[in-house]
Parts: C-alpha cells; structure tokens; sequence
C-alpha cells in the first residue's frame, strides 16, 4: 500500500473504528464516546513498569504471543477499542510493561487521539521530536511522568495514524534481548 493512502485510510478507519462521528466534522474533532486516557503512567489499571503477572490481572489483556528474544506481547481486550494486529502491549521480564498503545478509543489527557492534527500535536507536545531515523515518527515527554515518553506515527500525512506510551528510551533491543 501506498504511505500516501495511508492517512485517508486513518480518517476512515478512525471514524468507523472508534464510532467518532464528530471526526466528519473535522479531524481535530473530539471523539464523542466516553474519554479513556493514554497516560500519564498507564491507563486504567494497567501501568508502565508493572510485571507480566499484575498486568494480565488487570482484566485489560488478551491473545498474549512471543516478542523479540524474552518479551510477550498482547492485544487490548475489544471492549478498549482496536489497535493493529502488529502493534500491542509488550513486557519484559526485566522491565514490565514498558509500551502500552492506543487503541481507536483512547485519547491523551492533553486531548490527542489518533486522527489527531499534527499542528494539534505540537501545541499540546512542545518537545515534540521527529526519530532521527524515521522521519513519520516522532516523541514527546509526558506531562507528569519525566520517565515516560508517546510515539505518534505521521505517515505521509498530518493526522496521527498510531500512537502510545512507552518508557523513555526503551527499545525492543535493549528491553527484549
């Protein structure tokens, strides 16, 4: 697929996954569905840090598959919303949880969600970063929590495609090897 389709395929799929109907007014409209908020250690019960053990007892976790040489990965229960198959939350048997995404029904606490504007982002973010080798990928600190950090993906476009928060720095390489 073309990075090109991929933001309208967002916009589409942000409104018919997340049930937003406010997004056809625009895409920096708020989801209309009950707020369920990213951040800023964890959502709901499940939290940065916290071991395989406690985070499968939070009730949130499902479909649990291997990642990378010792971490697990495993999707958000439905009723949280969607996120893509490749994505999920992954724990390390060294750092527990360390990356939690979004799902089609999350927002931040500083009212980004995915289908977000980028302009949006920045405003709210000010550190904003983009990866120094990915140039659709950038990061920002959280507000409230200096050990933790989000991801928005921007492929070819200006709307947030995916999004999470992650322990600041951490990566499959040094969490999962």
């Amino acid at each position: 697929m073309s990075r090109a389709l991929v933001p309208l395929l967002a916009a589409v799929l942000g409104v018919a996954l997340a049930g937003a109907p406010a997004l056809a007014a625009g895409p920096s409209a708020a989801p209309a569905a009950q707020p369920r908020i990213l951040g800023p250690d964890g959502y709901k019960t499940l939290k940065l840090g916290m071991s395989e053990q406690d985070a499968v007892a939070t009730g949130l976790l499902e479909n649990k598959r291997p990642f990378g040489d010792t971490c697990v990965i495993y999707s958000i229960v439905r009723s949280e919303g969607t996120h893509p198959n490749r994505s999920g939350v992954i724990i390390s048997p060294k750092f527990g949880v360390w990356s939690i995404p979004a799902t089609s029904k999350m927002r931040t606490p500083q009212e980004i969600w995915q289908g977000s504007r980028f302009s949006d982002v920045q405003d709210a973010y000010p550190d904003l970063t983009r990866h120094p080798q990915f140039d659709y990928i950038y990061t920002a600190g959280v507000p409230g929590n200096p050990k933790a950090e989000y991801d928005f993906t921007f492929p070819d476009g200006p709307l947030v495609f995916e999004m999470g928060l992650g322990l600041k720095g951490m990566t499959s390489e040094s969490a999962c090897s």
